[in-house]
């Protein structure tokens, strides 16, 4: 199983850092995604966080950079990258938990794991779009441009509490 996970949270994981350099290909974007790459490989090895945290920060970074020196329109896979970059992270943490137990773990820890993580990413995953609707419909306006702010932000506490409802 841990395996498994490791394998997911892998190929998740390059599928995230490599996404800038196609968005915009440049050299510094591509040094950065190598060792974004190369951390988060570490942090599988060794079953450290700081592999993962590092190679977080440096793929936030990269799009970061992406994002400025790319097309000055939104990006429209803006939220599916960012609902892919949480579920490496879990994938991550399932990996480490799996490995830290021989591979063991609980069926309903696991199972209570899942539900988790499939409500949680679904719940961010609509926040995330309506986050990224909110900016385009109203980016010309900027009279609107705080209604547009606090209705994403509505639609972000929305989704965390009905997964908190779901959860418990």
């Amino acid at each position: 199983m841990a395996a498994r996970l490791s394998a997911s949270c892998a190929l998740l994981g390059i599928a995230v850092v490599l996404y800038p350099v196609f968005a915009a290909p440049a050299v510094v974007t591509l040094a950065l995604a190598g060792c974004a790459m190369a951390a988060l490989a570490l942090g599988l090895i060794t079953s450290r966080w700081l592999g993962a945290g590092i190679a977080a920060g440096l793929a936030l970074f990269n799009y970061a950079l992406a994002l400025l020196f790319g097309a000055r329109q939104p990006d429209i896979y803006a939220p599916a990258l960012a609902v892919a970059g949480w579920l490496v992270l879990e994938l991550f943490d399932l990996a480490v938990m799996a490995r830290r137990q021989q591979g063991r773990i609980d069926n309903e820890v696991l199972d209570a794991q899942w539900r988790r993580l499939i409500t949680t990413s679904g719940a961010a995953g609509l926040a995330a779009v309506a986050v990224l609707l909110a900016g385009i419909f109203f980016q010309a306006s900027s009279a609107l441009l705080p209604a547009a702010a606090i209705a994403a932000a509505a639609t972000v506490v929305t989704g965390v509490v009905l997964t908190r409802w779901a959860v418990n």
